[in-house]
């Protein structure tokens, strides 16, 4: 309740609809393409590092008083910061699909700029899904980041690092690079290489296992588990030592 009317439980809006107008403005018939890029490859990382280190922050203000005073364990209230960061980007996912959708298919056309790349609902249905299961592990990671470094340093290392996840995407070790996951999985489900092209013969980084479906189970495991193992490390940390130093 104490985010809903405060800037941290409106990024998930605010964000989304910027990097669309943005796309589609620019980009034009690139629009869809840039529109999805764009967004999981930098302003959704910096989305979700964002919101954490803002809702790490909110109980730091008051030394952590309000959260200790409560009658339940540290560990229940991280559970409560990763759920609500986890909503936030699940929000903004959703929202990212549907704009892309309306402007790609409907209005854009409707004035005589056609796409270059159509996505369908089916599509858009599975990179809502996509993005969010594939990138919800940085959650806990960002929230412990903005609470031991803060918002600045946690902001530039994980945009940093999911920036460079574009370079390995490509490459035959991606599950190495748990940032590489995200822009490797939406190859095969919207056809948009990780440097904002389209996936098709003649385009440079492109090859066919890219467009492989029977990545996505693999890489969404890998994304899921790793969410957990996070999670458990993260809520034993503050339950700990993480609510006492906020």
């Amino acid at each position: 309740m104490k985010y809903r009317r405060s800037g941290t439980g409106k990024l998930w809006l605010f964000m989304p609809a910027v990097t669309l107008a943005v796309a589609f403005w620019l980009s034009r018939s690139y629009g869809t393409i840039s529109g999805y890029n764009w967004w999981y490859v930098g302003l959704y990382p910096g989305m979700l590092s964002l919101v954490c280190c803002m809702t790490a922050a909110k109980d730091a203000k008051l030394g952590s008083r309000a959260v200790l005073s409560l009658p339940v364990r540290p560990a229940r209230v991280w559970d409560a910061k990763i759920l609500t960061c986890a909503l936030a980007a699940a929000k903004a996912n959703i929202l990212v699909g549907v704009l892309a959708w309306v402007l790609g298919n409907i209005l854009l056309p409707a004035v005589g700029i056609e796409q270059t790349l159509q996505v369908s609902w089916t599509q858009t249905l599975a990179a809502v899904l996509v993005m969010t299961a594939a990138g919800i592990w940085q959650v806990p990671l960002c929230l412990w980041m903005g609470q031991r470094l803060g918002m600045l340093p946690a902001l530039i290392i994980n945009v940093a690092l999911a920036t460079s996840g574009v370079l390995t995407a490509v490459t035959s070790f991606w599950m190495a690079d748990p940032y590489a996951v995200l822009p490797r999985l939406m190859c095969a489900v919207i056809g948009v290489l990780p440097n904002n092209m389209p996936a098709r013969p003649g385009i440079p980084t492109y090859s066919p296992e890219l467009l492989d479906t029977s990545a996505i189970l693999p890489g969404l495991t890998l994304c899921l588990a790793l969410l957990v193992f996070l999670w458990y490390l993260s809520r034993r940390w503050y339950e700990r030592k993480g609510a006492v130093q906020a």
